[in-house]
């Protein structure tokens, strides 16, 4: 017996001629044959699974090689077991007589498994990788083995024992085999098609089976009802489809399997099938979401995630609406009692129709607006409701509500309101909303918003583990223009996939937690649609500082000195900074605008974007950019008042161009080089100076956290900006002492001068 422990995994196993395998990984037994017995059982994650073990030596022992009409070597019958219906609806077993379509990683019509390798190259890697690679990037790299479809598990396991002596790791390949079979969150793939998903092995097939029968008992209890199709015809039949979606625990245990039936909304006529004005979904605004958590972490309000169960299909549908029946559910006199004349009529909304949104937004917003609710009108999704000396507030985003309550009562008033209503709803901890991790302390006055997770998984799925760190995401001498675009018909389909796959997942997090790649993704994000290999290398740049700042986080700070009081209506401190990068853009000259605004020392909203148009001069960039900000401000200010609070009487805008501030200051003078901006600019005028609610007020450019998202940085002063806009930074009420005060000063203090 030998007994080996790698990447946290404990394994112990024979080496000898013993018929059995025992291994233990991540707590989860797994048991297989060695010898020829028929079968190999694994238990992962409490998916219990049996493959074959039988492996075939030489490529032309498989029997693919020698019938070309296979597309893959077959697993065992057990493997590619599925369940459907018969003619009365019961559920019977039957084997693998569905048409094959990629129901493998890795098969012939796609032969390269999750980590990106195909068969051959594991196998080099296996022979070779020991000279440089480490040993748990190997024992990750021999995992891919039996996720090809043309090795099964226990024919990856003698490969590896055939390579272990050229790998000089002895029997940690068996190990690595058997920890393949683990799943994990990082590495899961979801099936495509219900086939496929009904086809997974063992136990994960009979939890796909038990969530899609689920939802379509719920749809036809609930949401659909056959017809007879002839007496619908000239009515638009829409087309219908599954998604699927393996939800894990932060730890990766299993927390559901979700299969969601979906009509093809792409489909839908306008007018006839839908109202093209009412599609807009239920979504609040990301600043709103972090000004409602900035001010509930001031006042130590508790947080609930609560997420309504099938919110769409409790929504109403004015259109009569018709599709085909689902796939997997198209026989049986339950499911298609017409037979093949069998259509589904929506009596209510479903997921993939356009109109679901929007109709489930309307009746969730009325039900708690009849209950006493304020729907804000700065921002529709979020919602208010203040009695007796007590607050709750919260935000929706699709139909997961992210709630602030002060006490008890008002929770309960929440959840009664959900009940009467006739919503289905479950409730989560605080820990993980919208793709970050959140740590909220209450008491410390902390809340860390951080994206490992999401990160984690990135760099996982798109094969980065290598990737070199980098200190900035972009460097100052580094440019990107469209003369750099290929020029060509046909684009690279590889390169095009993979640049937009990274750049969606980038983007996601400088929107959410990395304020400071701001000024990265709007550069890059010009040339989506032609990218080349220089605008791949600038993105792959940009995650490689990711890879360094993995578990940093955008911390709120409770105000220091902050009185809450009693009634939940203080004053709540709000200001930002402006900056423009005058003909930034070397394609097009336009002018690049920046912005960061604070609610309660926290940064809440920023900014980098292209103006519209081109600036004449450094001037009309910078009040360009300043009016930008000054938008958003009164946006934000009209917010916090809706929802109770008071901002203070003077909102001070911060701004490092005195041009800019003079020609805001001063509506009376006409100076000549003014002319040419555009009247639409000078309605900052009537919003700053003595009695109005704004001012502007002059800082120098390395106390101007905004430049951060202008223009590229040395490191130094790259994160320096970056600390700024990720912890805390001091409001400096007084002009004059802003002028003088550098930025890490203002950090240092921690304190209101």
């Amino acid at each position: 017996a030998t007994k080996v422990v790698a990447n946290g995994l404990g394994a112990e196993f024979e080496v000898d001629s013993a018929p059995a395998t025992k291994v233990v990984a991540n707590g989860l037994g797994a048991e297989f044959e060695e010898d020829s017995a028929p079968a190999t059982k694994v238990v992962a994650n409490g998916l219990e699974q049996e493959m074959e073990t039988e492996a075939f030596s030489t490529p032309e022992q498989r029997p693919q090689d020698k019938d070309p009409s296979m597309s893959a070597a077959r697993p065992s019958k057990r493997a590619l077991q599925y369940f459907d219906q018969d003619d009365n609806g019961d559920v019977e077993e039957v084997g693998p007589t569905l048409p094959r379509r990629s129901l493998r990683i890795g098969d012939r019509n796609n032969p390269v498994g999750p980590t990106g390798y195909s068969r051959e190259q594991a196998v080099d890697v296996l022979r070779n990788g020991h000279k440089s690679a480490s040993q748990n990037n190997l024992l990750m790299t021999m995992m891919t083995l039996a996720m090809v479809s043309n090795a099964t598990i226990g024919e990856s396991a003698k490969v590896c024992m055939a390579e272990q002596d050229a790998m000089g790791f002895g029997d940690m390949a068996l190990a690595a085999v058997a920890a393949e079979s683990i799943m994990d969150v990082n590495t899961y793939l979801n099936p495509q098609f219900i086939q496929d998903a009904w086809r997974r092995p063992g136990q994960e097939g009979k939890m796909w089976f038990a969530s899609t029968n689920e939802e379509m008992e719920y749809l036809y209890a609930n949401v659909i009802k056959p017809v007879n199709g002839k007496l619908y015809k000239g009515y638009n039949m829409l087309k219908t489809g599954w998604t699927f979606n393996m939800k894990f625990h932060p730890d990766g245990s299993i927390k559901r399997a979700r299969g969601r039936a979906f009509p093809k909304g792409c489909g839908q006529r306008p007018y006839s099938d839908y109202d093209p004005w009412a599609i807009s979904s239920a979504v609040a605004r990301r600043e709103a979401i972090f000004m409602v958590l900035s001010i509930g972490l001031q006042y130590k309000l508790d947080v609930v995630v609560v997420d309504i169960v099938k919110a769409f299909m409790t929504a109403g549908l004015k259109e009569t609406v018709l599709s085909n029946m689902y796939p997997g559910y198209t026989t049986g006199k339950k499911w298609a009692p017409f037979g093949d004349d069998t259509k589904l009529l929506y009596l209510m909304a479903a997921y993939g129709l356009r109109q679901s949104s929007h109709n489930f937004g309307e009746e969730y917003a009325g039900n708690f607006v009849a209950r006493g609710y304020k729907r804000l009108i700065s921002d529709v999704s979020v919602f208010v409701r203040r009695h007796m000396g007590q607050l709750i507030i919260f935000t929706l985003w699709v139909d997961d509500n992210i709630v602030l309550y002060s006490s008890k009562e008002m929770l309960d008033h929440y959840y009664e309101t959900l009940k009467l209503a006739g919503y289905e709803y479950t409730v989560d901890p605080f820990n993980y909303i919208l793709g970050m991790n959140v740590d909220y302390d209450k008491e410390k006055g902390t809340m860390a918003f951080s994206a490992e997770t999401f990160l984690n998984r990135f760099f996982k799925i798109n094969e980065l583990q290598d990737l070199p760190v980098r200190g900035v995401p972009a460097a100052l001498s580094e440019f990107v223009t469209r003369e750099d675009c290929p020029n060509t018909m046909r684009p690279d389909m590889a390169l095009y996939t993979k640049f937009r796959r990274l750049l969606g997942g980038i983007a996601h997090v400088s929107s959410w937690v990395h304020d400071e790649l701001r000024y990265s993704v709007s550069v890059i994000s010009q040339y989506m649609n032609n990218p080349s290999e220089k605008h791949l290398s600038y993105l792959m740049r940009m995650a490689g500082y990711l890879k360094g700042v993995v578990k940093h986080a955008k911390v709120f700070r409770r105000a220091l000195g902050f009185e809450a009081g009693t009634a939940y209506n203080g004053v709540v401190s709000l200001w930002g900074y402006c900056d423009a990068d005058y003909a930034g853009c070397r394609d097009t000259r336009r002018s690049r605008t920046g912005y960061c605004v604070y609610v309660l020392g926290n940064v809440v909203g920023s900014m980098a974007r292209l103006q519209a148009s081109v600036a004449l001069s450094t001037a009309e960039a910078e009040f360009m950019a300043l009016v930008s900000a000054m938008t958003f401000m009164v946006w934000a200010k009209s917010l916090i008042e809706e929802l109770g609070f008071e901002v203070q009487k003077q909102v001070p805008l911060y701004s490092d161009n005195k041009s800019c501030i003079t020609i805001a200051k001063n509506a009376q003078i006409n100076f000549k080089y003014s002319k040419h901006i555009d009247v639409r600019y000078m309605y900052i005028k009537s919003m700053i100076g003595t009695g109005n609610p704004f001012d502007v007020i002059f800082c120098k450019g390395t106390a101007n956290p905004s430049d951060l998202f202008t223009k590229p940085k040395a490191q130094q002063k790259f994160r320096q900006f970056r600390d700024a806009i990720k912890g805390r930074i001091v409001n400096v009420v007084e002009p004059e002492m802003e002028v003088d005060m550098r930025l890490s000063d203002m950090m240092a203090e921690q304190t209101n001068e």
